[in-house]
Protein backbone atom coordinates (compact mmCIF):
# COMPACT_ATOMS: atom_id res chain seq x y z
CA UNK A 1 0.00 0.00 0.00
CA UNK A 2 1.38 3.44 -1.21
CA UNK A 3 1.58 5.89 1.92
CA UNK A 4 1.64 9.71 0.99
CA UNK A 5 4.85 11.65 2.29
CA UNK A 6 1.75 13.87 3.98
CA UNK A 7 0.27 10.65 6.02
CA UNK A 8 4.13 9.64 6.90
CA UNK A 9 4.38 13.17 8.80
CA UNK A 10 1.38 13.14 10.66
CA UNK A 11 1.67 9.19 11.92
CA UNK A 12 5.39 10.28 12.94
CA UNK A 13 4.29 13.33 14.55
CA UNK A 14 1.73 11.14 16.48
CA UNK A 15 4.39 8.40 17.38
CA UNK A 16 6.95 11.32 18.68
CA UNK A 17 4.08 13.16 20.72
CA UNK A 18 3.05 9.70 22.58
CA UNK A 19 6.57 9.02 23.67
CA UNK A 20 7.08 12.96 24.99
CA UNK A 21 3.62 11.88 26.36
CA UNK A 22 5.06 8.58 28.80
CA UNK A 23 7.22 10.84 31.21
CA UNK A 24 5.02 13.63 31.67
CA UNK A 25 2.46 11.44 32.27
CA UNK A 26 5.07 10.03 34.88
CA UNK A 27 5.72 13.02 36.31
CA UNK A 28 2.24 14.10 37.25
CA UNK A 29 1.69 10.90 38.80
CA UNK A 30 4.58 11.33 40.80
CA UNK A 31 3.26 15.33 42.25
CA UNK A 32 -0.05 13.81 43.00
CA UNK A 33 1.62 10.42 44.92
CA UNK A 34 3.50 13.55 46.75
CA UNK A 35 0.79 15.46 47.44
CA UNK A 36 -1.65 12.94 49.06
CA UNK A 37 1.28 11.57 50.93
CA UNK A 38 1.87 15.05 51.93
CA UNK A 39 -1.50 15.74 53.06
CA UNK A 40 -1.68 13.27 56.38
CA UNK A 41 -4.40 13.95 58.39
CA UNK A 42 -4.09 14.14 62.11
CA UNK A 43 -5.48 10.70 62.56
CA UNK A 44 -2.76 9.05 59.76
CA UNK A 45 -0.10 10.94 62.00
CA UNK A 46 -1.32 9.42 65.06
CA UNK A 47 -1.56 6.18 63.69
CA UNK A 48 1.84 5.81 62.12
CA UNK A 49 3.38 7.39 65.41
CA UNK A 50 1.71 4.44 67.10
CA UNK A 51 3.08 1.27 64.68
CA UNK A 52 6.78 3.16 64.98
CA UNK A 53 6.38 3.92 68.72
CA UNK A 54 5.34 0.43 69.86
CA UNK A 55 8.38 -1.14 68.11
CA UNK A 56 11.21 1.13 69.65
CA UNK A 57 9.20 1.65 73.20
CA UNK A 58 11.23 -1.39 74.73
CA UNK A 59 14.38 0.07 73.34
CA UNK A 60 13.79 3.80 74.48
CA UNK A 61 12.03 2.74 77.56
CA UNK A 62 13.68 5.86 80.05
CA UNK A 63 13.29 8.67 77.42
CA UNK A 64 10.39 10.18 78.85
CA UNK A 65 7.68 9.47 81.38
CA UNK A 66 4.20 11.00 82.29
CA UNK A 67 4.83 12.93 85.82
CA UNK A 68 1.18 14.13 85.78
CA UNK A 69 -2.21 12.98 84.42
CA UNK A 70 -5.47 14.54 84.98
CA UNK A 71 -8.59 13.44 82.26
CA UNK A 72 -8.32 11.36 79.26
CA UNK A 73 -5.00 10.86 77.52
CA UNK A 74 -3.25 8.44 75.20
CA UNK A 75 0.08 7.62 74.30
CA UNK A 76 0.00 6.02 70.95
CA UNK A 77 -3.97 5.18 70.94
CA UNK A 78 -3.29 3.76 73.89
CA UNK A 79 -4.68 5.21 77.58
CA UNK A 80 -2.00 7.08 79.95
CA UNK A 81 -1.62 6.42 83.25
CA UNK A 82 1.21 7.62 85.60
CA UNK A 83 4.59 6.20 84.86
CA UNK A 84 3.29 5.33 81.26
CA UNK A 85 6.49 5.70 79.13
CA UNK A 86 7.43 7.19 75.73
CA UNK A 87 9.60 6.21 73.42
CA UNK A 88 10.94 7.80 70.18
CA UNK A 89 8.33 8.53 67.49
CA UNK A 90 5.55 8.22 70.20
CA UNK A 91 2.50 10.46 70.23
CA UNK A 92 0.49 12.10 73.42
CA UNK A 93 -2.54 13.37 72.92
CA UNK A 94 -4.82 14.92 75.23
CA UNK A 95 -8.43 15.41 74.96
CA UNK A 96 -10.32 18.18 76.05
CA UNK A 97 -10.36 18.96 79.87
CA UNK A 98 -7.31 16.96 80.49
CA UNK A 99 -3.85 17.81 80.96
CA UNK A 100 -0.26 15.86 80.99
CA UNK A 101 3.60 16.57 82.10
CA UNK A 102 5.90 14.49 81.12
CA UNK A 103 9.49 14.51 82.14
CA UNK A 104 12.73 13.33 80.15
CA UNK A 105 15.98 11.84 80.55
CA UNK A 106 17.89 14.87 80.67
CA UNK A 107 15.03 16.86 83.38
CA UNK A 108 13.33 18.56 80.30
CA UNK A 109 9.52 18.81 81.65
CA UNK A 110 6.46 19.30 78.56
CA UNK A 111 3.02 19.97 79.58
CA UNK A 112 0.27 19.58 77.14
CA UNK A 113 -2.73 21.44 77.42
CA UNK A 114 -6.33 19.75 76.53
CA UNK A 115 -6.79 19.10 72.92
CA UNK A 116 -3.07 19.02 72.08
CA UNK A 117 -0.82 16.71 70.34
CA UNK A 118 2.59 16.46 69.93
CA UNK A 119 5.40 13.45 68.55
CA UNK A 120 8.39 12.90 70.02
CA UNK A 121 10.40 12.72 66.68
CA UNK A 122 14.04 11.87 68.25
CA UNK A 123 15.34 11.80 71.55
CA UNK A 124 18.42 10.39 72.90
CA UNK A 125 20.31 11.42 76.06
CA UNK A 126 23.55 10.47 77.04
CA UNK A 127 25.00 12.83 80.22
CA UNK A 128 28.44 11.81 79.09
CA UNK A 129 27.91 12.66 75.20
CA UNK A 130 25.57 15.86 75.00
CA UNK A 131 27.01 16.02 71.33
CA UNK A 132 25.72 13.00 70.40
CA UNK A 133 22.41 13.28 72.33
CA UNK A 134 19.20 15.20 70.65
CA UNK A 135 15.90 15.80 71.42
CA UNK A 136 13.24 16.89 68.55
CA UNK A 137 9.26 17.52 69.67
CA UNK A 138 6.82 18.23 67.25
CA UNK A 139 3.43 20.00 68.48
CA UNK A 140 0.90 18.71 65.66
CA UNK A 141 -2.27 21.15 67.31
CA UNK A 142 -3.28 22.91 70.41
CA UNK A 143 -0.40 23.85 72.89
CA UNK A 144 2.38 23.46 75.54
CA UNK A 145 4.44 24.74 78.35
CA UNK A 146 8.06 23.67 78.15
CA UNK A 147 10.94 23.79 80.56
CA UNK A 148 14.58 22.96 78.88
CA UNK A 149 17.12 20.11 80.61
CA UNK A 150 20.54 19.52 80.98
CA UNK A 151 20.48 18.61 77.19
CA UNK A 152 19.77 22.51 76.22
CA UNK A 153 22.36 23.65 78.68
CA UNK A 154 25.12 21.78 77.32
CA UNK A 155 24.34 21.25 73.67
CA UNK A 156 21.65 23.56 72.72
CA UNK A 157 21.70 23.26 68.73
CA UNK A 158 20.87 19.64 69.84
CA UNK A 159 17.04 20.85 71.11
CA UNK A 160 14.17 21.58 68.97
CA UNK A 161 10.54 22.16 68.98
CA UNK A 162 8.97 22.02 65.77
CA UNK A 163 5.54 23.48 64.27
CA UNK A 164 4.08 23.25 60.99
CA UNK A 165 5.76 26.05 59.67
CA UNK A 166 8.86 26.47 61.64
CA UNK A 167 11.17 25.68 64.86
CA UNK A 168 11.72 27.36 68.11
CA UNK A 169 15.59 26.54 69.69
CA UNK A 170 16.08 27.02 73.28
CA UNK A 171 18.74 28.66 75.58
CA UNK A 172 18.15 27.02 79.19
CA UNK A 173 14.73 28.40 78.95
CA UNK A 174 10.95 27.82 80.00
CA UNK A 175 8.26 29.07 77.14
CA UNK A 176 5.02 28.32 76.31
CA UNK A 177 3.95 27.81 72.21
CA UNK A 178 0.55 27.23 70.95
CA UNK A 179 -1.71 26.66 67.29
CA UNK A 180 -4.67 28.24 66.48
CA UNK A 181 -5.71 27.19 63.17
CA UNK A 182 -2.70 27.63 60.68
CA UNK A 183 -0.67 30.19 62.65
CA UNK A 184 1.25 29.42 65.75
CA UNK A 185 2.47 31.58 68.44
CA UNK A 186 5.19 31.71 70.98
CA UNK A 187 5.62 33.70 74.36
CA UNK A 188 9.32 33.43 76.53
CA UNK A 189 8.80 33.10 80.59
CA UNK A 190 12.73 32.92 81.41
CA UNK A 191 15.88 32.32 79.11
CA UNK A 192 15.74 33.27 75.21
CA UNK A 193 14.68 31.33 72.22
CA UNK A 194 14.71 31.83 68.69
CA UNK A 195 12.12 31.35 65.88
CA UNK A 196 13.22 30.15 62.71
CA UNK A 197 10.77 29.52 59.56
CA UNK A 198 10.95 29.99 55.94
CA UNK A 199 10.86 33.38 56.05
CA UNK A 200 14.04 33.91 58.93
CA UNK A 201 14.31 34.22 62.34
CA UNK A 202 13.84 35.83 65.46
CA UNK A 203 15.35 36.22 69.25
CA UNK A 204 12.49 36.31 71.72
CA UNK A 205 13.49 37.53 74.94
CA UNK A 206 11.47 37.30 78.59
CA UNK A 207 7.89 38.61 78.01
CA UNK A 208 8.06 38.59 74.53
CA UNK A 209 5.51 37.07 71.97
CA UNK A 210 5.77 36.02 68.40
CA UNK A 211 3.21 35.17 65.73
CA UNK A 212 3.66 32.90 63.04
CA UNK A 213 1.59 32.68 59.81
CA UNK A 214 0.57 28.99 58.03
CA UNK A 215 3.15 30.38 55.18
CA UNK A 216 6.28 31.49 57.77
CA UNK A 217 6.16 35.57 58.55
CA UNK A 218 6.88 36.29 61.69
CA UNK A 219 5.06 39.15 63.64
CA UNK A 220 6.70 40.51 67.08
CA UNK A 221 5.87 42.69 69.47
CA UNK A 222 2.51 44.44 69.95
CA UNK A 223 0.99 43.21 67.23
CA UNK A 224 2.06 39.62 67.64
CA UNK A 225 0.88 40.09 71.45
CA UNK A 226 -2.30 41.46 70.50
CA UNK A 227 -2.86 38.66 67.73
CA UNK A 228 -2.04 35.98 70.99
CA UNK A 229 -4.57 37.55 73.03
CA UNK A 230 -7.56 37.50 70.59
CA UNK A 231 -7.25 33.69 69.93
CA UNK A 232 -6.61 32.84 73.35
CA UNK A 233 -3.28 31.05 72.37
CA UNK A 234 -2.07 30.56 75.87
CA UNK A 235 -5.30 29.82 77.72
CA UNK A 236 -4.36 26.86 79.80
CA UNK A 237 -1.08 27.72 79.64
CA UNK A 238 -0.11 30.62 81.43
CA UNK A 239 -1.03 29.12 84.75
CA UNK A 240 0.18 25.49 84.25
CA UNK A 241 2.96 23.97 86.27
CA UNK A 242 5.77 22.14 85.19
CA UNK A 243 6.27 20.10 88.89
CA UNK A 244 5.47 16.72 89.78
CA UNK A 245 1.92 16.78 90.34
CA UNK A 246 1.56 20.27 89.07
CA UNK A 247 -1.85 19.49 86.30
CA UNK A 248 -3.95 19.22 89.76
CA UNK A 249 -2.12 22.59 91.30
CA UNK A 250 -3.01 24.93 88.15
CA UNK A 251 -5.09 27.02 89.53
CA UNK A 252 -7.26 27.07 86.44
CA UNK A 253 -6.16 23.17 84.95
CA UNK A 254 -8.24 20.56 85.60
CA UNK A 255 -7.95 19.18 89.45
CA UNK A 256 -8.65 21.33 92.08
CA UNK A 257 -5.71 20.71 94.62
CA UNK A 258 -2.82 18.78 95.66
CA UNK A 259 -2.65 15.82 98.01
CA UNK A 260 -5.09 17.75 100.30
CA UNK A 261 -3.29 21.00 100.33
CA UNK A 262 -5.30 23.85 100.45
CA UNK A 263 -5.95 26.44 97.28
CA UNK A 264 -4.43 29.28 98.45
CA UNK A 265 -1.17 27.71 99.98
CA UNK A 266 -1.16 25.82 96.65
CA UNK A 267 -0.82 28.49 94.52
CA UNK A 268 1.78 29.98 96.45
CA UNK A 269 4.20 26.63 96.20
CA UNK A 270 3.42 26.58 92.84
CA UNK A 271 4.42 30.34 92.10
CA UNK A 272 7.68 29.50 94.06
CA UNK A 273 8.69 26.62 92.32
CA UNK A 274 7.40 28.11 88.99
CA UNK A 275 9.74 31.48 89.40
CA UNK A 276 12.87 29.07 90.43
CA UNK A 277 12.46 26.92 87.67
CA UNK A 278 12.42 29.41 85.33
CA UNK A 279 16.16 29.55 85.70
CA UNK A 280 18.68 28.62 83.20
CA UNK A 281 20.51 25.99 85.64
CA UNK A 282 19.63 22.60 86.50
CA UNK A 283 20.66 22.79 90.31
CA UNK A 284 17.87 25.51 91.02
CA UNK A 285 15.44 23.45 88.65
CA UNK A 286 15.35 21.46 91.71
CA UNK A 287 15.03 24.50 93.98
CA UNK A 288 12.27 25.48 92.29
CA UNK A 289 10.45 21.89 92.41
CA UNK A 290 10.99 21.42 95.99
CA UNK A 291 10.08 24.78 97.15
CA UNK A 292 6.43 24.30 95.27
CA UNK A 293 6.22 20.39 97.27
CA UNK A 294 7.17 22.15 100.03
CA UNK A 295 4.55 24.32 100.06
CA UNK A 296 1.94 22.00 99.30
CA UNK A 297 3.27 19.63 101.85
CA UNK A 298 2.98 22.45 104.49
CA UNK A 299 -0.49 23.24 103.50
CA UNK A 300 -1.66 19.28 103.22
CA UNK A 301 -0.76 19.40 106.88
CA UNK A 302 -3.31 21.89 107.64
CA UNK A 303 -6.20 20.17 106.47
CA UNK A 304 -7.86 18.76 103.33
CA UNK A 305 -8.82 19.10 99.73
CA UNK A 306 -9.14 17.06 96.63
CA UNK A 307 -6.45 14.91 95.07
CA UNK A 308 -4.81 14.01 91.75
CA UNK A 309 -2.33 11.45 90.36
CA UNK A 310 1.34 12.36 90.48
CA UNK A 311 4.29 10.43 90.21
CA UNK A 312 5.69 11.37 93.62
CA UNK A 313 4.33 9.57 96.99
CA UNK A 314 1.39 11.04 97.76
CA UNK A 315 0.91 13.30 101.27
CA UNK A 316 -1.77 13.41 103.22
Amino acid sequence: MFIGKANLAKGLAVFCAMLLAIPVAQGAGDRSRHRKSSARTVQQYRDTASKRSLASADLNSKSAVVESISGKVDVNGVPAVMGTRLGRGAWIETSSNSQVVVRFQDGQVVGLKANSAMKVDRYQYNERDAAGSHSVLTLIRGGFRALSGALAKASPKNVEYRFPSGTIGVRGTEFMTSMVGDKAFAQTLSGSVQVSTAAGQVAVGVGETVAVSGTGSIATGAAAAAQAAQAGAFSGLNTMGLGAGSVGAVGSGVGTTVAGASTAATATGVAAGSAAMGAATIGIVGVGVAAGVAAVVGATNNGGGTTTQHSTTSHH
